[in-house]
């Protein structure tokens, strides 16, 4: 598996492209996100995904993968201007605790697609009970919005974690998943 993902993530982000997203999102990035951006930048901008993360429903088998920081922007601008033109405002959300009860939030950071429309966020905009920079699953069609972990340091030792415990795998086609 690391070979064959290794070839797909992309160079470190620079700090000016870590800049620019937060200038652009007028949003400050948590520190977490910045150091793994500083290690890499997403995957490849043409959309080949490596399957990074885990997919977070039991009948979903496609993992998703890391955005380059110009995808995020991209994805986040999307994500903006649907928002702005009114197409989610008969549309209710069913965020978990801690999450705005809203269909799309400007304090979301997309971080990781998995190429369906689903994403994982940044949340920087959690309701009082939740924890700003918490990672949220963000499902696109049924406003499902789930708590992953309460920042992307946790959510990325909690897939250490598993990863070294051997309850995931790596399937060539859908990345890293729970083992059958």
């Amino acid at each position: 598996m690391a070979p064959t993902t290794l070839q797909l993530l992309q160079p470190p982000a620079t700090e000016e492209q870590l800049e620019h997203l937060a200038s652009q999102t007028n949003l400050e990035l948590p520190e977490d996100f910045k150091d793994f951006y500083r290690l890499m930048n997403g995957t490849d901008p043409e959309g080949n995904g490596c399957g990074l993360f885990p997919a977070c429903d039991e009948w979903d088998e496609m993992a998703f993968s890391p955005l380059a920081v110009e995808k995020i922007l991209q994805e986040w601008q999307l994500q903006k201007e649907l928002l702005e033109t009114g197409n989610f405002a008969d549309l209710e959300a069913q965020p978990g605790d801690g999450i705005a009860p809203d269909w799309w939030n400007i304090g979301w950071i997309p971080f990781a697609s998995n190429g369906g429309g689903d994403l994982y966020c940044i949340d920087l905009a959690p309701t009082p009970t939740g924890r700003k920079g918490q990672v949220i699953f963000y499902a696109h069609e049924t406003g499902e919005h789930q708590l992953l972990a309460g920042s992307l340091a946790d959510y990325l030792n909690d897939l250490a974690i598993a990863l070294e415990s051997n309850a995931l795998n790596y399937d060539d086609r859908y990345g890293i998943g729970k083992k059958a």
